[in-house]
């Protein structure tokens, strides 16, 4: 029941605004892969959160949707309860510290309920100030890291990029470093526009055109695609069979993919291949749009993601 599904809600929060069920069900799948019970509704919660605090701005309001995914009588949903009360009851925020901690301090220090406490806290005393908020949950303490980011993610949610304080984006010079392997440099506007690009895929794949769903016919057939990276264009051959497997090739740059597994989901159109890197395997994942005889989309690489488009052959 630990924090660390919690801490990790952002994605599928961002990528479901206005859609809570949806962020929470995401968060459920992602969080039952190494949590229980309050650690699951943890980030449920969370992602039900950031998911609302796209679209509305009332505090108030976002703790409800929230709580409005996960059990009601759980003890996530209690501690939660009780720290809004709290914060209503007080002006000062180290009494409402005081209150969590003489009820909810016995929890590990990386435990979800409590934290998920100082993280209330933290957004009700941040509601007129993004610093404040961020601030107070730290201050706090338990698992600061986690609670400030979860704070500062669903306060910066709410109000937009443009409300950001420089003092706190400014330093970062739109760049963040990672460790993942091919993906180690990293513009913060690149990845925002590409979770931006992932919200309009999710938000189209699950509330598609009434009578479109399961119209996998309208892909089988042949695509000649079209995708440039760094200034070099590539083009491509889609074979689409009625059993949606198929093949993707560049006869130019003599590459030839089988391709076992296509979705299909309304207009939107996913699969998956593997390029040979000097013995290991990159995986490129397609994601995109058919419209009748055009298809668009995004070939995403450990490298680079790249823009696709396509017409019927």
């Amino acid at each position: 029941e630990w924090v660390g599904g919690q801490s990790r809600a952002d994605i599928v929060g961002w990528v479901t605004p206005g859609w809570p069920e949806k962020a929470a069900e995401l968060g459920y799948r992602d969080a039952r892969i190494s949590h229980v019970k309050n650690g699951i509704y943890g980030e449920m919660f969370v992602a039900a959160m950031l998911s609302a605090a796209l679209v509305t701005d009332d505090i108030g309001r976002i703790i409800e949707v929230g709580l409005s995914e996960i059990p009601a009588s759980c003890r996530l949903a209690e501690a939660v309860s009780d720290t809004v009360a709290w914060c209503r009851e007080e002006s000062d925020w180290e009494a409402v510290w005081s209150k969590i901690n003489e009820k909810y301090g016995h929890y590990h220090g990386v435990h979800t309920i409590n934290n998920a406490a100082l993280v209330v806290m933290g957004i009700l005393f941040g509601a007129n100030d993004f610093e404040t908020g961020i601030v107070v949950a730290v201050r706090g303490g338990w698992d600061t890291d986690c609670n400030g980011a979860t704070v500062g993610s669903i306060l910066g949610a709410r109000s937009g990029a443009h409300a950001l304080p420089t003092k706190w984006v400014g330093a970062f010079n739109d760049r963040l470093l990672s460790f993942v392997r091919g993906c180690n440099e990293n513009k913060i506007s690149d990845l925002a526009a590409r979770t931006f690009k992932i919200a309009k895929r999710v938000q189209k794949g699950g509330r598609s055109v009434p009578g479109t769903e399961g119209s996998e016919s309208s892909l089988v057939g042949s695509w000649s695609l079209t995708s440039s990276w760094a200034g070099v264009e590539g083009h491509y051959s889609l074979v689409v069979k009625h059993d949606l497997t198929g093949t993707l090739a560049n006869p130019g740059w003599g590459m030839h993919y089988d391709l076992p597994k296509i979705t299909v989901d309304g207009d939107t159109v996913g699969f998956d291949y593997f390029v040979d890197k000097d013995g290991w395997e990159m995986e490129v994942r397609f994601e995109g749009f058919v419209r009748g005889d055009t298809i668009t989309g995004d070939f995403f690489t450990g490298v680079g993601d790249m823009g696709v488009t396509g017409v019927r052959d």
